[in-house]
């Protein structure tokens, strides 16, 4: 019952999380893809809008610089009643021509420096001039301005000033009067939601073209012009809905085209996500409620006989086994169950004479054993006897055999640079009784780094491989460096001779050996080997020993210890010591 229960809560955690990234994921997907195509479709449509301004902004050009236009407005101060009535028939005629093929125009208003007011329509409706637009658009300087305030007649106005093309001194200006409608065709399509908007406002909040004459600006609470577009993405309630206004800049960023949409509509698309991952969530929880049941069934009831076969085992029944019926997991544990029975009923036959057999090898061990510390007083023993006879040269060997047996003996892996250094010469002064005085050595080496930890009995093989290797066949003076100095976090030791060297072949052999950790069948290079392997041991990240050697200058063998954070120097800087 608890594997059941433990299953079935497993998968059930496993699906509920698994449906709550899915529904995050794919909210999150939803709702940027909704954004992106509704910032597309905006910047869309207020191109277009920009196009339509574009081409009424070059209607109103063409009609000012017109020649005719331009001699009516210039000449009319001067002219009797009856030329002013033909000029003004020909100037209204021309002007008809430039509006009468653009479906959005409806009506053209020339005013004159005198104050005439000469109106162009394309219907019978009149339209309202009773404002005097001539300080704003004259500001303007020969731009096209954009009027506010006819929308509501179902109409939107565009004034410019009218200039001499060649003294640039101004004429009279222009009103151009466009249906509300001509906008509205443009971004009516836009609007694919139920309850949304789209219209344009000017900064100040005032409609330019709307489908709806209760915009949502209108019916909006607490919104003011200073911060309603200061982000992409507004939110206004409006009688506790939540709206989302997404906007764009028209008109060289002097409109707003703006999209309303009601927040629930975004919503929408997530109830019919959840609601479909909510049936997926039952059902996944039924089925793997039915799948636990199985599979826990099919493996406990094996489990549970071998369970009682284990337990009749550790009463004391030992000849029990466990019957295999399947190849699986449970067959394998059993299989094992019994092999173990087997063999401990074997172990039990050979216990008695086992015990007898340990006896007695540890009873030849001790036989065998000899006391490091009994053989390290007998050198001493040997050493003060050399000196008593007069032979004190058989007692500086002894004394340095003794203190390299005293230091090998200490049962610790580490030890410092100075400790290791202090064997070194033991164990050179051991071997200069061979060489003579034609061995030099030198110590280049701070003082700084002799506390610096270091693996015990670590030099030895490398200057041991040196004086056997390097200096057996050489007769000139045998010069042996020992060097170490700290790089980063590292000591980089350098043990350089210059004896016979190898030539490239035998130097590929050496470093193969060095590195070929599974077979010791030689005993040549054994110690540069068991050195390689302890600093792989240590530090792990660091490449063990480097061999460089030319044949006929020397050998160089180099390798990094990483300095502990214990690691104290003593302050201390000395120059190069001569053995």
């Amino acid at each position: 019952m608890k594997l059941i229960i433990s299953c079935m809560g497993l998968s059930i955690i496993i699906i509920l999380m698994m449906t709550y990234v899915y529904y995050i994921n794919s909210h999150n997907l939803i709702k940027k893809q909704m954004d992106n195509t509704t910032f597309n479709i905006l910047h869309q449509t207020g191109s277009n809008i920009d196009i339509l301004l574009e081409e009424y902004d070059s209607i109103i050009f063409n009609i000012k610089k017109d020649p005719i236009i331009q001699s009516y407005l210039k000449e009319e101060p001067s002219l009797d009643n009856f030329e002013n009535y033909e000029q003004q028939k020909e100037m209204i005629n021309r002007v008809y021509d430039y509006i009468l093929y653009e479906p959005g125009v409806e009506s053209v208003f020339i005013v004159t420096e005198s104050g005439e007011k000469i109106e162009i329509s394309k219907t019978l409706v009149k339209y309202d001039l009773n404002r005097d637009y001539k300080k704003n658009i004259y500001a303007e300087g020969g731009k096209t301005l954009w009027l506010e305030s006819n929308y509501e007649n179902g109409y939107i106005s565009a004034g410019s000033q009218i200039n001499h093309l060649l003294s640039m001194k101004p004429l009279g200006y222009i009103i151009l009067n466009v249906s509300e409608e001509s906008f509205s065709k443009v971004y009516s399509k836009m609007n694919a939601v139920k309850e949304g908007e789209v219209f344009i406002v000017n900064k100040n909040l005032k409609i330019i073209s709307a489908e709806n004459d209760e915009t949502l600006i209108k019916r909006a609470t607490n919104q003011n012009s200073q911060t309603l577009f200061e982000t992409d993405n507004t939110l206004i309630n409006i009688n506790n809905k939540q709206f989302k206004l997404s906007w764009t800049n028209v008109n060289n960023d002097e409109w707003f085209l703006v999209y309303g949409t009601p927040i629930i509509s975004y919503r929408e698309t997530l109830y019919n996500l959840k609601g479909s991952l909510s049936v997926l969530i039952l059902i996944g929880m039924i089925i793997s409620t039915l799948l636990s049941i199985l599979i826990t069934r099919q493996f406990s009831r094996p489990i549970k006989k071998l369970n009682e076969t284990m337990t009749q085992f550790g009463k004391g029944d030992l000849n029990v086994t466990y019957k295999v019926h399947s190849g699986d997991e449970i067959g394998t544990l059993g299989n094992s169950f019994n092999l173990m029975a087997e063999n401990i009923n074997e172990l039990l036959e050979k216990v008695s004479s086992e015990k007898i057999l340990k006896k007695e090898a540890e009873l030849k061990s001790l036989r065998m054993q000899i006391n490091p510390h009994f053989l390290y007083n007998t050198l001493e023993t040997v050493n003060w006897m050399a000196r008593v006879k007069g032979i004190p040269e058989v007692g500086d060997i002894v004394k340095s055999l003794a203190e390299m047996m005293r230091y090998s003996i200490d049962g610790s892996e580490f030890s410092d640079l100075e400790s290791e250094l202090n064997n070194i010469s033991n164990y050179l002064e051991i071997q200069k009784r061979r060489y003579g005085k034609s061995l030099i050595v030198k110590h280049l080496i701070s003082e700084e780094l002799l506390n610096v930890k270091t693996p015990k009995l670590i030099l030895q093989p490398i200057i041991e491989n040196a004086l056997v290797h390097g200096f057996e066949e050489t007769e000139h003076e045998q010069l042996l460096i020992i060097e170490a100095r700290k790089v980063d976090s590292y000591l980089l030791v350098n043990i350089i001779d210059n004896g016979c060297g190898m030539s490239e072949e035998k130097l590929q052999e050496v470093r193969k050996k060095i590195q070929d950790t599974s077979s010791n069948d030689s005993e040549q290079h054994i110690g540069l080997q068991n050195v390689n392997l302890r600093l792989k041991r240590y530090y792990e990240e660091l490449e063990g020993l480097k061999v460089h050697s030319k044949l006929g200058q020397g050998t160089k063998i180099e390798f990094k210890i990483l300095i502990k954070d214990n690691f104290e120097p003593k302050n201390l800087i000395s120059n190069e010591m001569v053995d």
